[in-house]
């Protein structure tokens, strides 16, 4: 037996249960740089913010990759929470009710970073 093949022997392929598990674990440590994202995008609401369509929908974006991306690794709390931010700021808004809605969305970021920040302590999710 030439060795490539001993040692494919030796170690039988992770089950469809592990191999998950796996990548779970890689999407949690992942959850830390969306925390920090987070943070970003939150800056960038909280400034003076000159076109708001095009920060809405950089949220939104971030917001409907994370949501999917948990839900698929059952990162539910998460997902919920990205879902409300995604619908929150696809809505058309008047320009008038800007400066209450930038709060909504401002409160749901928080939402959101509490829930990333709880997923990746020590023992979370």
């Amino acid at each position: 037996m030439r060795p490539a093949e001993s040692s494919a022997i030796a170690s039988p392929a992770p089950s469809p249960e592990e191999e998950l598990a796996a990548l779970r674990a890689q999407f949690k440590l992942r959850l830390t740089a969306e925390r920090a994202r987070v943070g970003v995008l939150t800056g960038m609401l909280s400034g003076t913010v000159l076109d708001f369509a095009l920060v809405f929908g950089d949220i939104s974006m971030f917001a409907h990759r994370l949501r999917g991306a948990a839900l698929v690794f059952e990162f539910l709390e998460i997902g919920n929470a990205a879902k409300e931010l995604e619908l929150a700021t696809a809505l058309t808004v008047p320009e008038d009710q800007l400066p209450a809605h930038r709060a909504t969305v401002l409160g749901l970021l928080q939402d959101l970073f509490v829930k990333l920040t709880e997923a990746t302590a020590e023992g979370g999710a």
